[in-house]
Order: C-alpha cells, then sequence, then structure tokens
C-alpha cells in the first residue's frame, strides 16, 4: 500500500509571484562559502537596512545565479524563496505574527524590473488584506553619484554642525547614511536644507526613474520620493523602496537594485539585480497543485513595445485578480523570442498587446494557428477567457 504524501503548502503569495512570472522555491539556503566571501567585502557587522536582505543572503543569490548562468547563459532569472533564509548567517528577526517572503529578479537592467517586482509586491499585500499603504521611493544612483552625495553632505551637515542637537551630532558621527536614515524628525530642520541623493543623478539615470515613476502611476499605487531611503550602505544602487502601512507606519516590504555588488564578490563583470523583503500578516496559504495550475496555462500576453509593457503588466494583474493565470516575458523586446516561447507553452490563447493597443486600452487576441482573432477591451477579454 502506498503512503499518501501530503500536499505541499506554500503562502498565496507564492501563487501571486508564479504568477508574475516568478519560479518557487521554499527556502534560500546561505552557504559557508557566502559567508566567507561576505566578510571581506561587508562595512560592518551591522545591517545598515534593518528590512532589506542580510548581505550574506545577497551573496548567496548572485552565487546561484552564476551557477544558473552557467547552464543556461545570461538570461533573466526571477525567484521567489518562501520563509526566511536557512543558514548559520545572522537573519533578520522574526516579526510576531506575521512572515516574510523574498523576491529576487537578477539579470535585468531596466526599469521593466522595478515595475514588475514593485506591481507584484502590491498584489500579494492586496491578496492578503493589506491595501492602505504608501510606495516610498527614492533613487541613489551608482557609484559616482552616491560618492558624490556622501561628499557634499558630509560638508554641509560639517559646515552646519552646531545647528544639529546632541543626538543628531551622535548620529552624524557614525556618517551621513546613519545621521539620514536614524535622524528622524529631530534632525529634519537642517536635513531639508541639505543635498539629497537625486542631485546627483546623470541625465539616464534620471530617465529611466522617471519612466517607473510614470509606471508605478500607471498602477495607482500610492507612492512619493522620499529622499531619506538610502537601501544598505553595503550593497544598494539606483532604486531603493519601503512599502509603508499608512496607519500604523509599520514596514510592509522594503527592496533595493544592488547591481554594482557582484564586482565587489570577484564577478568579472556586474550583474543587475534587485531585491525585496515582503511581510504579510495572518498569510492565505496555496497548494502546489494551484502553483502547478498557474504553470500549465495555456494563455499567453505578448508585447511589442516599452509602453505595451506596463500596459501588459496592468493586464497581468487585471487577470490575476480575476483568477486568470497567464504566461509571458515582459523582459524580452522582440517578438520572435515571445513567439517561440508561445509554442514552447502550447498557448491556446496568445494576447498580443503592441503600440496601438496600448493606445486603444485593448487587446488583441488571436488562437494558436491564427484562425481566428478579435480586439476586445480589457472587461471583454476577462469574459471571454472565462
Amino acid at each position: 500500500m502506498t503512503k499518501k504524501t501530503k500536499t505541499e503548502k506554500y503562502y498565496q503569495a507564492a501563487a501571486v509571484a508564479k504568477h508574475f512570472g516568478f519560479s518557487i522555491h521554499k527556502n534560500l539556503e546561505v552557504s559557508k562559502e557566502a559567508i566567507q566571501i561576505t566578510k571581506d567585502t561587508k562595512k560592518n557587522t551591522k545591517y545598515f537596512d534593518s528590512y532589506l536582505p542580510p548581505i550574506e543572503e545577497i551573496t548567496q543569490i548572485l552565487l546561484n545565479y552564476k551557477e544558473f548562468e552557467k547552464e543556461n547563459g545570461s538570461v533573466p532569472l526571477f525567484q521567489y524563496f518562501d520563509q526566511l533564509a536557512k543558514g548559520p548567517h545572522t537573519k533578520i528577526r522574526k516579526r510576531n505574527g506575521e512572515e516574510q517572503v523574498n523576491l529576487n529578479i537578477i539579470g535585468v537592467d531596466n526599469s521593466i524590473a522595478e515595475a514588475i517586482l514593485i506591481k507584484t509586491i502590491a498584489t500579494i499585500l492586496n491578496e492578503n488584506g493589506q491595501k492602505n499603504y504608501t510606495l516610498h521611493i527614492n533613487n541613489i544612483g551608482g557609484k559616482e553619484a552616491k560618492t558624490q552625495f556622501n561628499r557634499e553632505s558630509t560638508n554641509f551637515f560639517r559646515k552646519n554642525i552646531n545647528l544639529l542637537n546632541a543626538n543628531c551630532r551622535q548620529y552624524f558621527k557614525q556618517g551621513i547614511h546613519t545621521l539620514i536614515t536614524e535622524g528622524g524628525d529631530q534632525c529634519k530642520p537642517l536635513k531639508e536644507q541639505a543635498p539629497e541623493p537625486m542631485d546627483f543623478l546623470t541625465e539616464e539615470t534620471r530617465q529611466i526613474f522617471t519612466n517607473l515613476i510614470e509606471r508605478i502611476e500607471t498602477f495607482q499605487i500610492p507612492y512619493e520620493i522620499n529622499s531619506d531611503i538610502l537601501g544598505d550602505l553595503n550593497y544598494s544602487d539606483h532604486t531603493t523602496f519601503y512599502f509603508i502601512d499608512n496607519k500604523t507606519n509599520k514596514m510592509l516590504a522594503a527592496g533595493t537594485r544592488l547591481d554594482l555588488y557582484s564586482k565587489k564578490i570577484g564577478f568579472r563583470k556586474s550583474v543587475p539585480a534587485i531585491t525585496a523583503n515582503v511581510w504579510i500578516t495572518k498569510p492565505k496559504t496555496a497548494t502546489q497543485t494551484l502553483i502547478n495550475k498557474i504553470g500549465d496555462t495555456k494563455n499567453y500576453i505578448l508585447q511589442i513595445s516599452p509602453q505595451a509593457k506596463t500596459f501588459a503588466l496592468g493586464i497581468i494583474g487585471l487577470l490575476w485578480d480575476n483568477k486568470i493565470f497567464v504566461k509571458h516575458d515582459l523582459t524580452k523586446d522582440r517578438l520572435g523570442p515571445q513567439i517561440q516561447l508561445s509554442k514552447k507553452y502550447k498557448a491556446d490563447n496568445i494576447i498580443i498587446i503592441g503600440y496601438k493597443e496600448t493606445l486603444d486600452l485593448n487587446v488583441m487576441i488571436r488562437d494558436a494557428e491564427g484562425k481566428s482573432q478579435k480586439i476586445l477591451e480589457p472587461r471583454e477579454l476577462i469574459d471571454f477567457l472565462k
């Protein structure tokens, strides 16, 4: 008699992540190798941002990608990890009554990565009843911008040291990062006159950040640009963000880019990457059966312009809201590779979104053989797929 195996359970967040294109894993496991490598790179034993993943976990994620790249080439990797990371490293303390999940996008160097990650997090929070939040977001730039900001800010506060109270002076002794992130309201009057990270962005970085903000506005996610969010001093660069509960001021999610960190740990080239932690109160659960069902869907979205990527991401969110699942790869720009993927997945319904569809706020849907196609508004698409 065959013994029945218990069906694998995940947080409902895993089902959301799968729908948005992430591969699902139970835990990240941090190796001794990652911990040893980290010892040579981190600036301090304390976290510089206690909400972002510890640096040892970031090192492990990149080491895993290096192995993945050997077999698959330099292609994007989307990863979701259920629960806290395993390993002998110092971890973020578990919060009572909450569960933590981690999301990573590796190998995508444009703002569609941030857009996918932020949209996925917002959907996870909404799915678990956490809807009263604001996205606080900043861009701290790359190596040169961060160096300029640190130098100019240090000079500014040094010249105005007499205007800081005793506590703020103590923060200043620990560095600009500590003063800005931990100084709070008591240091606010002088901070408001000080240089900000975005003052030193290149035109290219500024445009990329503007494009991201436009995408966030399209998703109707409440947001504000917050220059006090500087990420983790060990590895953060460019985009950093928090989701904060409007009523309790509790941290719901925290994320950052870390494009430059891979070279610090010995990689020959920079690996673009972005990571986030999400905390869920009383999380719903999902079964392996549901995860498989999402993976087996015969619906595929194909997009053909930068604007179409944003519109397609909104459609993917709408489909989730109606529990209709879809495959996609928003990191691809060319039509050919997406068509090949739709064939690989044996898609029955191919949803096409080009520049014209984006302007008209509708989609084209075609069967796999191309024998029939229709132009549908988003609500009509829901009815058609149901």
